[in-house]
């Protein structure tokens, strides 16, 4: 729940539980000191905005226990490294592999600071990027659509962009509808939803093999 429903709920003032919940916080987040830890074979690093479009930082996560290991401002290359040197060569070769989003900086820091480690980019980055294309091909066929592709064309979006499986019965008819009048966006749909499901096969190898199947169907499209 957020803070302000947390108030809500209660009827206590905004503040008062912001205070409480970072009081909570400092007194059980372990101390975010690279130098003293140990046994990381995973991380995940991301970048956090803490107001709208500037003022980012660098957080850093053990995706094998879950926790938040280290923070620092910025997003450059030179703030990952500075983690990395602040950890024992001991834990920093023990590190297998590395999940981020696309972004050149962070790729960079890995490679010169962890030559043996697997770049990832985790999945919300992946899917994230592929709905660019589907606001792209959506904003063309709306812009070269005639009266009537533009009527049915409006509001649709989200459809294309949310799951299938948590659409409800209108919207699902209404996205049939629309798949049916476009070729393009059908394409393009039927991609996101086989990206999507590659995550879930049972194993290393046969996601191998159904990433292949699906760029050499991309490409073919």
């Amino acid at each position: 729940m957020s803070i302000h429903a947390v108030s809500q709920h209660l009827g206590i003032r905004w503040e008062t539980v912001k205070n409480i919940d970072k009081e909570y916080l400092h007194s059980t987040l372990p101390g975010l000191e690279p130098e003293k830890l140990t046994n990381l074979i995973h991380i995940g690093v991301d970048e956090v905005a803490r107001a709208k479009r500037h003022d980012y930082m660098t957080v850093v996560y053990d995706l094998v226990s879950g926790h938040l290991i280290w923070v620092e401002h910025g997003r450059k290359a030179a703030i990952l490294i500075s983690f990395f040197e602040q950890l024992s060569t001991t834990t920093r070769d023990g590190i297998k592999a590395v999940s981020m989003d696309m972004g050149q900086p962070y790729q960079s820091a890995v490679r010169k600071m962890l030559p043996n480690a697997d770049i990832v980019f985790d999945r919300f980055h992946v899917m994230q990027n592929y709905c660019l294309l589907i606001k792209k091909e959506r904003s063309k066929a709306f812009r070269n659509g005639s009266n009537e592709e533009k009527k049915m064309l409006k509001g649709t979006l989200f459809l294309l962009l949310k799951n299938a499986h948590k659409l409800d019965d209108r919207q699902s008819d209404r996205l049939d509808d629309l798949l049916e009048s476009n070729k393009t966006l059908c394409i393009v749909y039927m991609l996101k939803e086989q990206l999507q499901a590659i995550w879930d096969e049972p194993c290393y190898m046969s996601m191998v093999k159904a990433l292949e199947g699906w760029c050499s169907l991309a490409k073919s499209t």
